[in-house]
């Protein structure tokens, strides 16, 4: 499936799962990441989404990349799992954090059903481009987390960005039409949680240049500051329903 809209315009780019890969592949992107989050703002925010939510045994990180939030959620989950669509990505996790790594799609998880306490994805629905890669996401973030186990889905604030597009905004944020679909899925919200700003890159550079080109030609007009957004489900109806 390719996600690439036709006949819309906007400063992000679409990409097919081809194009998102190929961007997330090479050893530059990995130290790219490490310098661009920040530990404690990323711990503190994690915290906040998984207050009283009681104890978790296993967890999963979809779309984790270098591990950093992967790595964080462990503090609190015994047993997590990395994901990631990138090969540079799972083997950056596998030589420099003590988790368990795997290759795969966030659309077919390779995982069988009710396999996780809790399962989270953060920044990966901003290359979920259309509604069916965001109903089938979902989906399978659903299919995996064990009946009263809990989701959380972490956005930039798109409310936020500084003179956002309409589109960008749409891109950039869990909003009411969203919680609607998750409530119809089975889904109950449990809270909306906030954090400090953090970065967010808005690409208006082709994507076939090395990917440490782009960031460097974007930064300081297409890195604008949102609040991160989190928000937190839980799986309250079996997924076959």
């Amino acid at each position: 499936m390719n996600g690439s809209s036709r006949g819309r315009t906007g400063v992000v780019a679409d990409l097919s799962i081809a194009e998102i890969k190929e961007a997330y592949e090479g050893g530059e992107i990995t130290g790219i990441w490490e310098e661009r989050l920040i530990p404690e703002r990323e711990r503190s925010f994690l915290e906040r989404c998984l207050k009283g939510l009681g104890e978790l045994p296993t967890g999963l990180d979809v779309g984790g990349g270098i591990g950093l939030h992967a790595l964080l959620l462990h503090e609190r989950v015994p047993f997590v799992v990395h994901l990631d669509y990138s090969w540079t990505m799972c083997s950056y996790v596998g030589h420099t954090r003590a988790l368990p790594t795997v290759q795969g799609n966030a659309l077919r998880l390779p995982f069988t059903s009710g396999s996780f306490d809790v399962v989270m994805t953060y920044g990966v629905s901003t290359f979920v481009r259309n509604d069916d890669w965001r109903i089938q996401t979902v989906e399978e973030m659903m299919r995996v987390t064990r009946l009263g186990g809990f989701i959380l889905i972490s956005t930039a604030n798109g409310r936020s960005l500084h003179v956002p597009p309409r589109r960008t905004q749409r891109l950039h944020t869990v909003d009411a039409e969203d919680i609607r679909m998750f409530v119809q899925r089975g889904l109950q919200h449990v809270r909306t949680a906030y954090g400090e700003a953090a970065p967010h890159f808005l690409f208006r550079t082709a994507w076939g240049r090395p990917f440490a080109q782009v960031l460097d030609a974007t930064l300081g007009r297409s890195a604008l500051f949102a609040t991160q957004k989190a928000v937190v489900l839980q799986k309250l109806y079996p997924s076959d329903r």
